[in-house]
């Protein structure tokens, strides 16, 4: 598995957003992107995801169906309860309805999403949405995750909920590459931190140094 930004600029007419951007992930780790507003963190994400292409310079990366995308703003399935959305994912994987009754309750007891199975999706709070949409990324068995700010309208218990289930994911084998404001959570739980100002990159390495460096 190989994720390369080289020497990457894009534009948006004469407007470059990104600027000779170049970083690697690397396979079993949590990769946060921070960064203020309008830096290219989502840019890059669209670009990984070969939703946009670069003007100069080159993007190494898998095909975007091996990764689980998680997009900023996601909708609220109408009408389906938190199981019927997991179990969305759970089904493209498989059809096998005996994996599909053991992957659930697994998903939920990891997830602690089980005394939220049978309510609407669109009743349950911010931080409980984003565990759930985390499972659905699991689910689809998946070697690289992918979040665009995850952590928007949780509070602060409920981030450094989700960010120790997200180092708990890498750990198991993921490559994790989160996008967030949250400077303090990445430094506490992500393996390395790129960090992007003015379409630049201005950081990349272990987030104990970055740390430092603020």
């Amino acid at each position: 598995m190989k994720i390369a930004l080289s020497n990457t600029t894009f534009k948006v007419g004469p407007v470059e957003i990104l600027q000779d951007v170049s970083f690697q992930l690397m396979p079993d780790s949590f990769y946060c992107l921070v960064g203020p507003n309008g830096s290219g963190k989502s840019t890059v994400l669209k670009l990984i995801m070969n939703i946009l292409e670069v003007d100069s310079g080159r993007v190494d990366t898998i095909p975007p169906i091996d990764i689980s995308y998680l997009p900023q703003n996601l909708p609220d399935p109408p009408f389906l309860t938190v199981s019927e959305v997991i179990n969305v994912a759970i089904k493209e994987v498989s059809k096998d309805r005996n994996l599909i009754r053991q992957d659930l309750p697994s998903l939920a007891e990891q997830f602690r999403l089980h005394h939220l199975l049978d309510q609407k999706f669109s009743d349950i709070s911010p931080g409980e949405k984003q565990r759930a949409w985390l499972a659905f990324a699991m689910a689809l068995r998946k070697d690289v995750i992918i979040m665009d700010e995850p952590l928007s309208s949780m509070d602060r218990n409920s981030r450094e909920e989700f960010f120790r289930l997200l180092k708990t994911v890498s750990m198991n084998g993921n490559t994790l590459l989160v996008v967030t404001h949250d400077t303090e959570m990445a430094i506490a739980y992500a393996d390395k931190i790129v960090a992007l100002e003015d379409g630049k990159v201005a950081f990349d390495g272990p987030s104990v140094d970055y740390k430092n460096q603020i």
